[in-house]
């Protein structure tokens, strides 16, 4: 899941094994009932952490690094540790010696065959709990739990939420908030957040979509926190800024990218609570869920047009089948075609390009945000402000693994 949370520098990506419980102070002599494997990307690892942290249980968390073979599909890697450097493994066979979890969390399809691994090695009494997409047969976990851009289909073991998990505690935004008061104007009325992504195939961003971003933050009144993520273009970010140069406070992510990212480094956090609403770019399902959990309104940016070769590719034409459907459902040939690339896509057979619009239809009819219209001052609407706890759904069909 690309999201604007992968500014921040997880602490846990930076070492093998890392207790964010308390009560957990070393691998072997662990008592948990709950694993938590993390990867490269802080957004997916926010996720999970998140979940974890609502059942109570105390979790152990596991930093997952990755050696030359993860790019292989899940079917040829098996049910192995293979994929993962030496150190990795260690702290796996480390924490197994004080007994297999009920329950391994992970998310994205690099964390596929070590769940598979540790379902096995445990002779199937730990259950294993996926985020994302798989890119394998869904039947190999115990749960998937997705969002509608992944266009998975509807199984017994998919749960798919509006948006991805998000949750902020009040004190952890005014914390935030501290160390970048004196950076934000606060003199100035009517703040309003931007949070760029950018570059996620198949959609490019370009000069005509960063003027078109630029014209409406001129059009809109209020002082604007502009912060950009490591998809950015730069020249995005410049066209952006120079049609609100006296009126905004920018971080650029380039610039800082040398300094060691910290909660005081990384204004990320602080801008969601510094800002009375929230411009988002559609490209970051993670970024929405994050500007949800905020409780604050929010509006998002639509998508730039996709890459011409994109329309070449059988993961576009299987999504363009896929939305073709909907409308078509009765048709006999289109129904069976239908399901059809439903069962290829439950075998982990094909992918679908991600689904944004499915994404974006959602969280407009449930209220959760609304679309930015180039061609209208679209004013956000303050009574869209539906703080949907995405996490107590999958905590719930989580706990049932735990009784």
């Amino acid at each position: 899941m690309d999201c604007l949370n992968e500014l921040a520098n997880d602490e846990a990506t930076t070492n093998p094994t890392v207790h964010l419980n308390a009560q957990i102070s070393s691998p072997k002599s662990h008592n948990s009932k709950v694993w938590v494997l993390l990867g490269p990307n802080a957004g997916d690892n926010a996720q999970i952490i998140h979940l974890a942290s609502t059942l109570k249980t105390g979790y152990l968390t596991i930093a997952l690094h990755y050696n030359w073979l993860y790019p292989l599909p899940a079917i040829v890697k098996g049910n192995s540790l293979s994929s993962i450097k030496l150190h990795s493994r260690s702290a796996i066979q480390d924490a197994a010696k004080s007994g297999w979890p009920q329950v391994v969390i992970a998310c994205g399809p690099r964390s596929v065959p070590i769940l598979r691994w540790l379902k096995s090695a445990s002779a199937g009494r730990t259950k294993v709990i996926i985020c994302g997409r798989p890119r394998a047969p869904l039947h190999w976990f115990d749960l998937v739990i997705t969002t509608p851009q992944y266009r998975l289909p509807q199984r017994s073991n998919v749960l798919s939420l509006p948006l991805p998990m998000a949750r902020f505690k009040t004190t952890q935004l005014q914390q935030a908030l501290m160390p970048w008061r004196e950076h934000f104007a606060f003199q100035k009325q009517n703040i309003v957040g931007v949070l760029l992504g950018g570059n996620t195939w198949p959609y490019r961003y370009d000069t005509q979509h960063a003027h078109r971003i630029g014209r409406y933050l001129q059009n809109t009144p209020g002082y604007f926190l502009i912060t950009s993520s490591r998809r950015t273009p730069e020249f995005v970010l410049k066209i952006i800024q120079s049609y609100v140069q006296d009126r905004c406070w920018v971080y650029d992510w380039r610039q800082s990218k040398s300094v060691q990212f910290s909660p005081r480094a990384n204004p990320y956090r602080a801008i969601l609570a510094a800002s009375q609403r929230l411009l988002v770019t559609g490209d970051s399902a993670m970024m929405m869920a994050e500007a949800n959990a905020s409780a604050k309104p929010f509006a998002y940016f639509p998508l730039p047009k996709p890459h011409w070769f994109s329309y070449l590719l059988p993961a576009t034409w299987a999504l363009r089948w896929q939305r073709n459907a909907v409308s078509k459902r009765n048709g006999f040939l289109v129904r069976h075609i239908n399901n059809a690339l439903a069962h290829l896509i439950e075998w982990g057979m094909i992918t679908p390009q991600r689904d944004f619009e499915a994404l974006h239809e959602l969280i407009n009819q449930q209220g959760l945000s609304q679309c930015i219209e180039f061609n209208h001052r679209t004013r956000i609407n303050d009574s869209i402000v539906v703080h949907n706890d995405l996490i107590t759904a999958a905590h719930g069909a989580v706990l049932r693994f735990l009784q």
